[in-house]
């Protein structure tokens, strides 16, 4: 389980990505992510009805996204993300879950480091 820090927890937050987070997509999920201030990594995970009827699909689904974050959270830059799980996700084997998530955290970290770096480079005295 990831530690409370850790976590996106209010529905406030979940409102703020949906509305003016960047949205990255794959086949079998979505990642909506932003910045935060707060200097720690959040994340969130959805797996909704239309994805499957049952609770403990649903739950594994949750689970192995867990996991997979779980091993990288220290790695992953000061944003707040969460994943939304599409209906292909629950046919798919867990390394391809594993690798389409690991591919779409890298885009994150991509991203995130290259428009720190423009903002960081910009010559204020042109």
């Amino acid at each position: 389980m990831l530690p409370k820090q850790h976590r996106i927890t209010k529905k406030q937050d979940y409102d703020r990505l949906f509305q003016k987070g960047r949205a990255i997509p794959s086949p079998i999920c979505m990642i909506r992510w932003m910045h935060n201030e707060l200097h720690v990594p959040r994340m969130g995970i959805i797996v909704s009805n239309k994805v499957s009827k049952k609770a403990t699909i649903r739950n594994k689904i949750k689970r192995q996204y867990r996991a997979i974050i779980g091993k990288k959270i220290d790695t992953l830059p000061f944003v707040d993300f969460i994943i939304v799980a599409k209906n292909k996700v629950v046919n798919t084997p867990y390394p391809e879950i594993e690798a389409d998530c690991l591919r779409l955290l890298k885009k994150i970290d991509e991203t995130f480091y290259h428009s720190s770096h423009q903002a960081l480079s910009k010559d204020p005295v042109a």
